[in-house]
């Protein structure tokens, strides 16, 4: 239903390194806004002994397609489309999104990742500067998301949104769909264990429709944009 066009390129990119650092000898690029907030992320990770590495972060559409069509031929088309996104689906081309792993190895070939410090530290603190994980584990997640779990792929949405995505225990893609489309803003059950922004406003919680006019959760099938440079899983519609 939404794609990013072939000539879509992010504005405002600024030039980061693996270590995040920004520097116009950095390899990667981001939003300016996003690049900042992963580099108060990168130090809060040092802090607690936890080393991050970028490993994709901004891809152009052609670089897009290229990637499919490596994991295509690598897995097939079915496979493929589990982990990867087709050109124009993918989170990577909005600029927002990085792949992060330690300083070791890629996080898709390591079966363990998802349980190491790394990706823990990741999972609980993340939402604290802006960052969502676009494709979480579990099967219900899972179908919800489109694509694979990945617990080193992450989008940029801001502190405040990360806040209510994280409290509110939904796929972002569910999450951002339903906010776009005027639902309600769901709050989960366990806001509690996490911290909001400071200023925040928690919103009041709405009364729940009659059954008969509940609307249905978002479709399962909506716009996407995705990956990593390996396998990976896909997202919301562009903003």
């Amino acid at each position: 239903m939404y794609r990013l066009s072939s000539s879509y390129r992010p504005t405002n990119l600024v030039a980061i390194t693996w270590r995040g650092a920004i520097s116009s000898t950095g390899g990667y690029l981001l939003k300016r806004e996003a690049a900042d907030a992963l580099v108060v992320m990168f130090a809060a990770a040092k802090g607690s002994k936890i080393s991050l590495k970028i490993i994709s972060a901004y891809r152009s559409y052609a670089t897009q397609r290229a990637t499919f069509a490596k994991w295509v031929a690598l897995s097939g088309l079915q496979q493929a489309r589990k982990y990867s996104a087709v050109p124009g689906h993918s989170e990577h081309q909005l600029g927002t999104t990085v792949d992060l792993g330690g300083l070791t190895g890629v996080p898709w070939s390591n079966p363990k990742f998802p349980t190491s410090p790394t990706a823990l530290w990741l999972e609980t603190n993340a939402y604290k500067f802006g960052f969502v994980r676009s494709y979480p584990a579990g099967s219900t997640k899972i179908a919800l998301s489109c694509y694979g779990a990945e617990a080193w792929h992450w989008r940029y949405v801001g502190k405040d949104l990360a806040y209510e995505i994280a409290c509110s225990a939904q796929v972002p893609r569910i999450f951002l769909w339903n906010r776009q489309n005027g639902g309600e803003r769901v709050i989960g059950p366990a806001c509690d264990s996490f911290t909001p922004p400071v200023g925040y406003v928690m919103p009041s919680p709405s009364p729940t429709p009659p059954a008969s006019e509940t609307p249905s959760e978002s479709p399962t099938e909506s716009p996407t944009e995705s990956p990593t440079e390996s396998p990976t899983e896909t997202p919301v519609t562009p903003p």
